[in-house]
């Protein structure tokens, strides 16, 4: 006799699945970026090219697991806002004395 599928049973059996598929391959991403974080910092501009590097793979894992807790916990960011990637501010104009 099959077990009848809810709603609440297929969004867990999504999530199960999309972590599942997504954190091997950021497990591998972190892995492959190790090198360069070691290496970076000895280099004119390394630091900051690691810490880029560093809020990126901390961005993907926010993401990952927020996501993977549900819509409630999705609609905390917006859909366009890229977790790496900080918002900038407008350039502000200086004022000239006549």
């Amino acid at each position: 006799m099959p077990i009848p599928l809810t709603a609440s049973m297929l969004s867990v059996l999504q999530r199960t699945l999309l972590l599942t598929l997504f954190t091997p391959a950021l497990v591998l991403l972190t892995l492959s970026a190790v090198p360069a974080l070691t290496v970076l910092p000895f280099f004119a501009c390394g630091t900051d090219r690691a810490l880029r590097i560093l809020g990126a793979h901390t961005g993907y894992a926010k993401t990952l697991l927020q996501y993977s807790q549900g819509e409630a916990s999705a609609s905390r960011q917006p859909r366009n806002a890229h977790p790496a990637v900080p918002a900038r501010r407008p350039p502000t104009r200086r004022r000239s004395n006549p």
